[in-house]
């Protein structure tokens, strides 16, 4: 039981270790394009995602894409919350990186497929009505299209339909409080940081 013990904890420090030197990778990424942030958040948030990844996935393969997926979602959050914009470098670059690791797992085809189904309607939105779905929720839909797959039928669907309720009740709330408390129009809010936590949420979820 000790030797348990000793092991899991040893590996439980490692995935940390890994996690904030991720974060420290983060803070660079997110400032080239949102500026530079504090040290110290970025790396804690940054290791709770790879104890998360440790602790929920069946394989160190699996752990792995699971923190580098909850990585990825913490650098588009971070830079749309800040900058409300998606470079496509960290959107298309990340759909790609999904694919690959889907071919890792025989699943190319899922991926690609859930990929489809999730950017072809927001591609509709965004050709209909361009101020409420801006091009990149349509490439970032691409890659967490891909990403919720891993969470099965039932997962996916859960982060498509979670993720435009949070981000309309948090504009709501928004809007509310800007009028109420400032007297003025409420700021547009984001959409991505909504995608990536109802993907990564459903992941985690599915492999519980």
């Amino acid at each position: 039981m000790d030797g348990e013990f000793w092991a899991a904890a040893g590996a439980l420090g490692g995935w940390l270790a890994v996690g904030v030197a991720a974060g420290y990778g983060v803070r660079m990424i997110v400032a080239r394009w949102a500026g530079s942030s504090p040290a110290g958040p970025g790396e804690a948030l940054c290791a709770a995602v790879a104890a998360a990844a440790w602790w929920c996935a069946d394989t160190v393969a699996l752990a792995a894409c699971g923190a580098l997926l909850g990585w990825w979602c913490v650098c588009l959050s971070v830079v749309d919350a800040r900058t409300r914009r998606l470079p496509n470098a960290l959107t298309l670059g990340g759909f790609g990186a999904v694919v690959a690791a889907a071919a890792a797992f025989d699943r190319t085809a899922t991926a690609l497929a859930g990929a489809a189904m999730l950017a072809v309607p927001y591609l509709v939105v965004h050709l209909a009505v361009p101020a409420a779905m801006g091009a990149g929720d349509v490439k970032l839909a691409l890659g967490v299209g891909a990403a919720a797959t891993a969470a099965g039928a039932h997962g996916w669907l859960a982060a498509a339909a979670a993720a435009p309720l949070v981000t309309a009740l948090v504009g709501v709330a928004s809007a509310v409080r800007a009028w109420h408390v400032r007297r003025e129009p409420a700021r547009h809010v984001p959409h991505g940081p909504a995608m990536c936590g109802a993907t990564a949420i459903a992941v985690a979820a599915a492999w519980w």
